[in-house]
């Protein structure tokens, strides 16, 4: 299975466009036995949440998303299992994450198809916080709605659900803590 994840990566890196979509397509019928066993250890992990919204159309995501948090300020992290600069985002966050713990703050990470979803359950277990997996066309309309042209991204939303901040690219716990406490109250 590791050979298989190396081989995937190389290829990922030099494929044409439309590469990652056929991979996830594989990924469904190769993985599946391995995703089952996954989820259902995640959900004894109290600290993870997760959950595929397939059938909800690209327009209507990331509102769908953002209802399950109504009355709480939220952090979007959009992020995939490949992408260094996110991972990296997610070690500095930690412990920004357990000194706001406890507070109306939640922290919800997105991820795209080109993230293998048995590395993305695997990983997820140490992200504490909510994850997504979405379709590729879920996730393009949202980074679109995010004007964004890459991953990371983050995007800040107060307590009535408004949109008060983003960053293409980690911007350091300073300036998270000040936009999440502003969120917050």
């Amino acid at each position: 299975m590791e050979q298989l994840k190396e081989v995937e990566k190389t290829f990922a890196a030099r494929a044409p466009k439309g590469f990652e979509e056929k991979l996830a397509e594989i990924h469904s019928y190769v993985y599946a036995k391995d995703e089952q066993r996954i989820a259902g250890e995640l959900a004894g992990n109290e600290s993870v949440f997760f959950k595929k919204y397939d059938g909800v159309a690209p327009e209507n995501i990331l509102q769908t998303i953002l209802d399950n948090y109504k009355g709480k300020a939220v952090l979007i992290d959009m992020w995939a299992t490949w992408c260094g600069p996110c991972r990296a985002g997610h070690k500095a966050m930690a412990p920004l994450k357990e000194e706001l713990k406890g507070r109306n703050i939640k922290f919800i990470y997105i991820t795209p198809p080109s993230s293998p979803p048995t590395t993305w359950l695997e990983m997820i277990k140490d992200i504490d916080g909510d994850h997504y997996y979405l379709t590729e066309e879920q996730n393009h309309y949202i980074l679109q709605h995010f004007e964004s042209s890459g991953i990371p991204t983050y995007a800040i939303y107060d307590t009535k659900g408004h949109q008060t901040y983003k960053s293409i690219g980690f911007p350091g716990n300073d300036v998270i803590r000040k936009e999440l406490e502003a969120a917050s109250k």
